[in-house]
């Protein structure tokens, strides 16, 4: 896959709190669900998402949501997102018919470490290499590595200025039914790489690529 990070990206304008209720605008709005208490609502309240749960797609979306919030995982999901379906691509860099997009956000569940800007970075760092390694040979998605800032209000007022980590995805194909498919390569290789990047922080286990 095709992976672009910058730590240095302006995201002042991204910056919200966790846990965060409900979002300020009515169309398509959000609000946030704990999946490590309640992994029942996963299928339940993700409207972007649920009203293609026939694609294959989805649900393995669903199993990376699961698995990322379960008890194997150092981690724990913010918010997701997903366009309402295929559309006509427009963007003159990828030469397919039709695109999907979306993002998934994520970061640590011992929260400190969420305030470290080392770890952060490090973190970005290898979601990098191990997203590039996993399918070197599949070109039809672009997942740009994000930061944002998140106050995460468990923690001191003097000490809750962190990061959560965006992965934000573009998946192209000719016609739906290729697009579906390759947005599914797209979640597959996202699970494989951050079940690789939870082994590395959690084992202590040095990273080897591929």
């Amino acid at each position: 896959m095709l992976i672009n990070f910058d730590p240095l990206r302006e995201s002042e304008n991204d910056r919200r709190s966790h846990p965060w209720k409900k979002t300020s605008y009515e169309e398509r709005s959000g609000f946030y669900s704990n999946f490590i208490k309640n992994p029942e609502l996963i299928t339940e309240v993700l409207e972007d998402f649920k009203p293609h749960e026939s694609q294959k797609a989805v649900q393995t979306f669903y199993e990376f949501i699961k698995w990322i919030n379960g008890s194997a995982s150092a981690f724990e999901t913010n918010d997701c997102a997903m366009r309402e379906g295929v559309i006509n691509n427009v963007d003159s860099l990828f030469k397919y018919t039709h695109k999907i997009d979306g993002r998934v956000e994520f970061f640590l569940r011992d929260h400190p470490l969420n305030c470290n800007k080392d770890v952060i970075t490090w973190i970005m760092r290898m979601s990098s290499f191990y997203l590039q390694v996993e399918r070197p040979d599949f070109l039809n998605s672009f997942i740009d590595i994000q930061i944002a800032p998140t106050d995460f209000i468990s923690l001191p007022a003097d000490q809750r200025e962190g990061y959560r980590i965006r992965l934000v995805f573009n998946t192209y194909g000719n016609g739906d039914s290729e697009t579906w498919s390759a947005l599914n390569t797209t979640f597959e290789s996202i699970f494989k790489a951050i079940k690789r990047l939870n082994k590395a922080l959690t084992e202590g286990s040095s990273p080897t690529f591929p």
